[in-house]
């Protein structure tokens, strides 16, 4: 699994970043996503590219993602508090 680290900012609203997650969890391969700070962490599969998200459509037609990195997620068990649904 990857961790997808993005700093978005909204285009309407400066502060309102947490209603991308309801974009975010429509994109295949997206297995969870969280707000933390002013970032957003997105769980991926090992075999989507973390730029099918960052250039999905509907993120940029409302958000601009900032800065962004990627990184191994290894942690199954932590895996459920980035989800909508408990596992």
């Amino acid at each position: 699994m990857k961790r997808l680290v993005m700093r978005i900012k909204s285009v309407g609203c400066p502060g309102c970043i947490a209603t991308a997650l309801i974009h975010l969890f429509k994109i295949r391969g997206v297995k969870g996503a969280r707000v933390v700070g002013m970032n957003i962490i997105v769980l991926l599969d090992d075999d989507v590219d973390p730029k099918v998200v960052v250039e999905d459509p509907v993120i940029n037609e409302y958000y601009r993602v900032q800065t962004w990195s990627v990184e191994e997620y290894k942690s199954e068990a932590l895996a459920g508090q980035y989800s909508l649904t408990p596992r």
